[in-house]
């Protein structure tokens, strides 16, 4: 469900929780190199993927997003895995920063 990059640094200061864009899910180059780079400040980083890109790639089809409803509660879900303890911050990329900011 939820790809941690750890924190280097011990114990993490916080955590991020960090959603995809609408075309390219959480292993996409950018998502990767950020969540690596974040982690090195001392946050540990949680990547996922929305439901429709898990289905994107099990079929190897592309799919268009859900619709905000279907998205939120989906990351409402994520988000229920956060670390208790830890301060939680969360964005994304374009549509996922979107779905965070709601």
């Amino acid at each position: 469900m939820i790809e941690w990059f750890k924190s280097t640094q011990q114990p993490a200061i916080a955590q991020f929780i960090f959603a995809h864009g609408a075309g390219a899910g959480s292993d996409h180059e950018f998502m990767q190199n950020m969540a690596q780079l974040i982690s090195e400040q001392g946050i540990d980083v949680g990547l996922f993927d929305f439901e429709y890109m898990q289905i994107a790639k099990q079929t190897n089809k592309r799919r268009p997003p859900d619709r905000a409803p279907k998205l939120l509660s989906y990351y409402e879900q994520i988000l229920s895995h956060a670390q208790p303890g830890l301060p939680l911050f969360i964005g994304g990329k374009s549509m996922g920063g979107r779905m965070a900011s709601m």
